[in-house]
């Protein structure tokens, strides 16, 4: 991978990191945000799929870094964690009335969202991608590992970020994923410094 894309993709990786501890920071503050009863509730979720998107940056320095050595795992990986990462991001952005709708639980507002019909759709769009993300992550974070171009804890915290934004709760899950980003895109940046084909890194 080139110097220059090495930059961008580790760049991205550390604005997805940010943005992501950002995102548990507001959730902190704002722990019913879920209801979307202010403008500020709005907020969280525009930021988790910000946050989403730019670490789509950090998955493509990934596949990049090390495509000659993860294989198919990797590339499969590397497929189903972007596609993923753009179909939850995406649902975040602009499916947020489904987020209204699914909060609530009230069966009123998930009629009328069947009756608009696109909120809906986005919503079912940004499950998809969250379970197409997961299985991706976790493919990669192997491949990563048995590739061994980048550092091998490269993989382990790939996979521990999402497992944590999975299992900790809004606010620690996503300070959990942000870091896990923080400390992947150093290591991003670092393998544009020199040829990675057939280099393995202890």
């Amino acid at each position: 991978m080139s110097p220059r894309l090495s930059r961008w993709c580790a760049l991205s990786a550390l604005l997805g990191g940010a943005l992501s501890v950002v995102v548990g920071l507001l959730v902190l503050l704002a722990p019913g945000y879920y209801l979307f009863d202010s403008p500020s509730d709005y907020l969280v979720a525009v930021a988790e799929g910000a946050a989403l998107l730019a670490v789509l940056g950090g998955i493509v320095g990934l596949h990049l870094a090390q495509r000659s050595e993860s294989g198919k795992l990797g590339g499969a990986g590397f497929l189903l964690s972007s596609a993923g990462l753009v179909m939850a991001g995406a649902g975040h952005l602009i499916g947020l009335p489904f987020f209204v709708f699914l909060n609530t639980g009230g069966i009123v507002y998930v009629l009328i969202g069947l009756s608009q019909g696109v909120p809906l759709v986005w919503g079912a769009i940004y499950i998809l991608g969250t379970l197409l993300l997961s299985v991706g992550v976790l493919l990669l974070g192997i491949a990563t590992v048995r590739a061994r171009t980048l550092p091998i804890w490269c993989g382990p915290v790939l996979i521990l970020g999402l497992a944590a934004l999975w299992s900790l709760g809004n606010a620690f899950g996503w300070f959990s994923f942000g870091v896990s980003w923080l400390a992947l895109g150093p290591a991003l940046r670092a393998s544009g410094a020199e040829p990675t084909t057939g280099r393995r890194v202890a």
